[in-house]
Order: C-alpha cells, then sequence, then structure tokens
C-alpha cells in the first residue's frame, strides 16, 4: 500500500511538471513581447528575449516566437535567419537590424496591416521561387530607409514590387516614400508590360536599386517590345544595358554610380515627375 501512495504522488507529481511545462511553452508563445538578443537564427528560443510588459523588465526566451506573441523586434546590429517554416505578425525589423528568410514558408497574418513592417532590411534568400504568404487584412511596410533585398536568383522575386506576378504583393505591401526594394541579383528582373511600385501616389518615390550580384558577369539586358514603368526612382549601381522597342518609363528620374546604356533600336526613356531640385 505505501509503494502504491509513493507510485501514485510520484506521478502526481510528474503530472503537474509536465503542466506547468505545457503552460510555460504556451505562454512563451502568447501574449509577450519579444526582442532579439543576439545574431541568430529564428527558432532558436535563446535568440530572443521577453517580457510581459513592451517597457518591462526581459529575460532570457525559452520558446521562439510565433505570431500569438504581441510584438517581436529585431534590435539594431542583430540579423535574424528564419531556416524553418514560422507564422509572423506585429513584427518590426529595426534600423541596423536584418531579418533573412532562407528556408521554409514565411506566413504574415494578423488583423492588421503592419503584419511585417521594414526600417531595416528584409532579405530574401529563399530557394524557393514563392513569395510569403500574407493573409489579409495584414500586410507589410516598407518604411522610408527600409531595404527588401532580393538576393537569389529566382523567377518572381520581383513580384514584391510588380504587377503582374500572380502571387505578387502588390495589394498588401506598403511602399512608402524613400522605401528600397534592392535587386540584387544578375537575373533579369520582369520587364515584359510591367508597372513596379503600381499604387505609389504621385509624391510618393519608392526606389529601385539595382545592385547586382557582388559576381563580375553583367547585368542581364533589360527591356522587352512592350512598356517597363517604374513608379518611382531608379537607381544603377551596376552597369545596365536597355534593348528592345518598349518604352521605358522611370516616373521619377535615374541616379546610380554605374552606367545606363541604350542599346540600338532601344525604346523612349520617359521621366513624368523628376526629383524636385
Amino acid at each position: 500500500m505505501p509503494l502504491n501512495l509513493m507510485t501514485k504522488s510520484f506521478f502526481g507529481g510528474l503530472v503537474a511538471v509536465l503542466l506547468l511545462l505545457q503552460s510555460n511553452i504556451i505562454q512563451a508563445q502568447t501574449g509577450q513581447f519579444y526582442r532579439s538578443r543576439v545574431t541568430g537564427e529564428w527558432a532558436v528560443a535563446s535568440t530572443w528575449e521577453w517580457s510581459n510588459a513592451i517597457n518591462g523588465t526581459y529575460t532570457i526566451a525559452t520558446a521562439a516566437p510565433n505570431n500569438t506573441a504581441n510584438s517581436i523586434l529585431i534590435q539594431n546590429g542583430h540579423t535574424v535567419t528564419i531556416e524553418s517554416s514560422v507564422s509572423i505578425d506585429e513584427t518590426t525589423v529595426a534600423i541596423g537590424g536584418t531579418l533573412r528568410w532562407v528556408k521554409g514558408n514565411l506566413n504574415v497574418v494578423g488583423s492588421s496591416n503592419n503584419g511585417l513592417t521594414i526600417i531595416g532590411m528584409f532579405e530574401d534568400a529563399s530557394n524557393s521561387a514563392g513569395l510569403p504568404s500574407v493573409t489579409s487584412p495584414s500586410g507589410i511596410v516598407v518604411t522610408p530607409g527600409g531595404i527588401l533585398r532580393v538576393i537569389v536568383e529566382k523567377n518572381k522575386k520581383d513580384g514584391y514590387a510588380s504587377n503582374n506576378i500572380n502571387d505578387g504583393l502588390k495589394e498588401k505591401i506598403n511602399w512608402q516614400h524613400g522605401s528600397i526594394f534592392d535587386w540584387a541579383v544578375d537575373l533579369a528582373f520582369e520587364d515584359d508590360n510591367t508597372i513596379y511600385f503600381p499604387n505609389a501616389a504621385e509624391g510618393t518615390i519608392p526606389i529601385f536599386r539595382i545592385t547586382g550580384s557582388s559576381g563580375t558577369d553583367p547585368f542581364s539586358m533589360i527591356g522587352k517590345g512592350n512598356p517597363l514603368v517604374i513608379n518611382g526612382l531608379l537607381e544603377v549601381n551596376k552597369a545596365v544595358q536597355l534593348q528592345l522597342a518598349g518604352q521605358k518609363t522611370f516616373r521619377n528620374g535615374i541616379i546610380g554610380t554605374a552606367n545606363l546604356t541604350m542599346n540600338a533600336g532601344c525604346g523612349k526613356i520617359l521621366i513624368i515627375e523628376p526629383l524636385p531640385l
């Protein structure tokens, strides 16, 4: 009989411990304010610290955040890498911080349009040709000076900013004045009857930056028979050649450190609203 009582006591204590651990895990994902504490992988708990209040005392997290957290902040000087599927909401990349998507599915969900706010940098390094999944009414905001950079050579990655990619984000991403779409690969972006920053109103000037990769290969030639429109500023930091008869409209002008060349037979270049002097 005493053995049975001890056994019951042991298992009762074990159940209590398991319930407490389960409670901690749920708490780790729900209602907490997260911020990065070091550079690291998203799914590793020690990449993060958390608090019950946004201005409270932060301690090392015991579980990684997801979309049930109150807020998630990637701090200045930290790079957080997504290497497995994750759902996020109320996530901000601070100036000097980087969120790098490498593997898995990235799902932006939530009840407001700031599921992901890019003040620093978001890098798409995923080998998937797809883009993040953004569930309405959630959205992505790229603030003035914020950078959304593509660093893998895959088709459809230009869908972050263009109007004609089937899984593009034109209704779900807010390119603000001075925000930057950095095309850091040598693959030509979609240039046939395509509008970039289609929802950028007059006076809102995002930047389409051509960086190319760090290699020495020339950037692919740009232009088709149909028009190409960039409703913003074109920044050419790797030599680019424009080709074929389609008109090229760079609404707010052209800047950069590299040469932009018009090949024979290239259509007109049109600048509608140059930057103010």
